[in-house]
């Protein structure tokens, strides 16, 4: 599953390349192609929008079921944070660098 997911990136990285020479390849033609990938954005928003939601989602959303996983994730996120933050904090301390500038 994980590889099907690694290919967008590579799909994706193909269709800027066409798009970049479908717009003329200018130093300012990325502005097209940005306009183009924002209004195509939006027009999946919009087609999201006009489907329904499943049964399944439908059905835990009446049976309360639908902040068990996020708790169940938080729990257990926490308790790796109590047993290994000596191995997590070197690798969250340059998100704090900013702060001390």
């Amino acid at each position: 599953m994980s590889g099907i997911l690694q290919q967008g990136y590579s799909f994706g990285y193909v269709v800027g390349a066409c798009v970049n020479l479908r717009v003329g390849g200018a130093p300012d033609s990325w502005k097209p192609a940005f306009w183009g990938a924002a209004g195509a954005s939006f027009v999946v928003g919009f087609v999201r929008l006009a489907f329904p939601e499943s049964r399944q989602f439908i059905e835990a959303k009446k049976a309360g079921k639908r902040g068990e996983a996020a708790k169940a994730f938080r729990k257990e996120a926490l308790l790796v944070f109590k047993k290994e933050w000596k191995m997590i904090s070197p690798c969250s301390f340059p998100l704090f660098l900013p702060m001390f500038d």
